[in-house]
C-alpha cells in the first residue's frame, strides 16, 4: 500500500508534538516533585529545630534556676526558633492584675523588662490567658478581633501570637511572639508556640508548688520551734516552784529569782526591791549570761530607779503594771534618760518590765533584756507568771518575818509579865515564912496573913504564863520562867 509523503511529515509532527508536550509534563511533574520534596525538607528542618529547641527549653526548665533566668532563655530560644522579632514572658502577678514583662529578647537591654500591660479581654494577651489556643494578630494595622497593647505598638510590633502558660486552669503568664512585619502564622508554629508555653507552664507550676512546700517546711518549722519553747517555759515555770517556794528571806528570793530567768527567759536580768519602809527602792541583782560585760553588770548593780523620773522602770513600779518594749534603737531620748541608761547598759534589743505584785502591793520589778531577738505576748505571759510566783513568794517571806516578830514580841512580854509575878511572889511568900515562925505581933501577922492570902493566885498566874509561852514557842525557853 503506497505512503504519501504528506502523510508521513503529519505523522512525524504529531509524534514530535506529543513527544514535547510528554517532555514538558515530565519537567513539570519533576519541578513539582521536587519543590515538594524541598519544601518537606525545610518543613522537617523545621520541625527538627522547634523539637531540639522544646528539648533543650525542657532541659533548662528541668535544670532549676530561677523563674526570671529560664523565662529569659525561653524568649530567646522561641525567638530563634520561629525567626521572629521579638519574645516576651508576661507574668500575672495577682489574679485579675496587669500583665508584666518578666522576661524578653529581641529589644534593646532593659527596653521593655517591667513594662506593664492590661490585662482586659479586648487586648490579645488579656484574652490569651483565658483562651485555650493561641490568639494571633497577623497585622496590627488592619481590622481586627484583639489590638495589640498600646505599649508594644509604639515599639514597632506589627503582627503577633500569644499562649497562655496556665496550669490546672491556673493562669501564669503569657508567651508573647512578635514580629515588626505582618506575618502569617502556620498550624506548626502555633502549635510549637504551644509546646514551649507547657513547657514554662510546668516550670511555674513547679516553683508554686516548691514555694508552697517552703511556706509549709517554713510553718512547720515555726510551729514546732514554738512548741519546744513552750516545752521549755512549762519547764521553766515548774522548775521555778521548788526554787521559791523554799525562799524565805526576800534578796535571796530575788536572786534566784534573777539567775533562773538567765539564760532562759533572757540574756540580762536585773532584780530591784521595794522596802516597806518608805517605800525606797534598792537593786538586789543583775545577772548577765556574758561574763565579759561584769562591769557593765556591776555598774548597773549601782544604779537603781529613780522613782520621781518618769522612765519605765519608775513607771513600772508605781503603777503595778508590765510593759513591753521591743526593738530599741540607738536613738537618743531626752524624755526617757533611764531607758537610754538601760539601753546602752545591757546592748539589748527587747525589754520586759515585770513589777512583782501580792496583795495589791509592789514588792519589787524584775528586768529582762533579750539581745537576740524581740519579746513577744507569750513571752510577757512566762515573765507574768514567774513573777507572780516570785510575788507570792516575797510575800509569803514578809508574813514569815512579820510572823516571827509578833512571836518575839509576845515572848518577850510573857517574860516580862512572869519577872514582875516573880518579884511580888518572893514578897509575899517571904512575909508568909515569918508568920509561920510566929516573929510578928498581932497587928503584923494579921496584915501578912491578908497579904498571903493572894500568893497562890499569883503564882499560878505566873507559871500558866511560862506554860504558855513554851507550848507556843519553844525557843523561849531561855526567857527565864521557873
Amino acid at each position: 500500500m503506497p505512503v504519501f509523503p504528506e502523510f508521513a511529515y503529519l505523522a512525524a509532527s504529531i509524534a514530535a508534538v506529543m513527544a514535547l508536550v510528554f517532555a514538558l509534563r515530565t519537567t513539570r511533574s519533576a519541578s513539582r516533585q521536587k519543590v515538594r520534596a524541598e519544601a518537606a525538607d525545610a518543613q522537617r528542618r523545621i520541625d527538627q529545630t522547634h523539637r531540639a529547641t522544646l528539648l533543650e527549653l525542657g532541659a533548662h526548665a528541668l535544670a532549676g534556676g530561677s523563674t526570671d533566668a529560664i523565662g529569659r532563655d525561653a524568649a530567646m530560644l522561641t525567638r530563634q526558633a520561629l525567626g521572629a522579632d521579638h519574645c516576651a514572658v508576661l507574668e500575672l502577678r495577682r489574679a485579675g492584675g496587669p500583665l508584666v514583662v518578666a522576661a524578653a529578647a529581641g529589644w534593646d537591654t532593659g527596653a521593655v523588662d517591667g513594662l506593664t500591660l492590661t490585662a482586659d479581654v479586648d487586648t490579645q494577651a488579656g484574652y490569651a490567658l483565658h483562651a485555650r489556643v493561641p490568639v494571633v494578630v497577623t497585622d496590627a494595622d488592619a481590622p481586627s478581633r484583639f489590638t495589640v497593647p498600646a505599649a508594644l505598638r509604639t515599639r514597632g510590633v506589627r503582627s503577633s501570637v500569644a499562649a497562655r502558660i496556665s496550669a490546672l486552669n491556673r493562669p501564669f503568664a503569657v508567651l508573647l511572639v512578635s514580629s515588626t512585619a505582618p506575618r502569617d502564622y502556620t498550624a506548626e508554629e502555633l502549635q510549637f508556640v504551644s509546646g514551649a508555653a507547657s513547657i514554662l507552664a510546668g516550670m511555674y507550676e513547679r516553683k508554686r508548688l516548691e514555694q508552697e512546700c517552703a511556706g509549709l517546711s517554713a510553718r512547720e518549722e515555726s510551729y514546732r520551734g514554738a512548741a519546744e519553747l513552750a516545752s521549755r517555759r512549762a519547764t521553766f515555770l515548774a522548775q521555778t516552784a521548788t526554787v521559791l517556794d523554799t525562799a524565805l528571806e526576800p534578796d535571796a528570793t530575788l536572786v534566784s529569782l534573777a539567775r533562773l530567768a538567765v539564760p532562759a527567759l533572757a540574756e540580762c536580768a536585773v532584780v530591784d526591791r521595794v522596802h516597806d519602809e518608805g517605800g525606797v527602792v534598792r537593786r538586789v541583782e543583775v545577772v548577765d549570761i556574758d561574763p565579759a560585760r561584769r562591769e557593765s553588770s556591776a555598774a548597773l548593780r549601782r544604779q537603781p530607779p529613780d522613782l520621781r523620773s518618769e522612765g519605765p522602770l519608775s513607771r513600772a513600779i508605781r503603777t503595778g503594771q508590765p510593759a513591753l518594749i521591743s526593738q530599741l534603737t540607738g536613738e537618743r531620748t531626752d524624755a526617757e534618760p533611764e531607758r537610754e541608761r538601760l539601753m546602752e547598759a545591757m546592748a539589748c534589743q527587747s525589754l520586759l518590765l515585770i513589777p512583782l505584785v501580792a496583795r495589791g502591793l509592789t514588792l519589787g520589778l524584775l528586768t529582762l533584756a533579750s539581745r537576740e531577738r524581740r519579746y513577744e505576748a507569750a513571752d510577757l505571759a512566762v515573765a507574768q507568771e514567774l513573777a507572780s510566783r516570785a510575788a507570792i513568794a516575797l510575800d509569803n517571806a514578809r508574813l514569815y518575818r512579820e510572823a516571827q516578830a509578833a512571836s518575839g514580841a509576845k515572848d518577850d512580854f510573857l517574860a516580862t509579865v512572869s519577872h514582875e509575878l516573880r518579884a511580888s511572889i518572893n514578897a509575899v511568900l517571904g512575909w508568909t515564912a515569918i508568920l509561920r515562925q510566929h516573929r510578928l505581933d498581932a497587928t503584923r501577922a494579921g496584915h501578912a496573913a491578908m497579904r498571903s492570902s493572894g500568893a497562890p493566885a499569883h503564882r499560878h498566874a505566873s507559871s500558866s504564863s511560862c506554860s504558855m509561852s513554851l507550848a507556843q514557842s519553844p525557843a523561849s525557853s531561855s526567857s527565864g520562867c521557873p
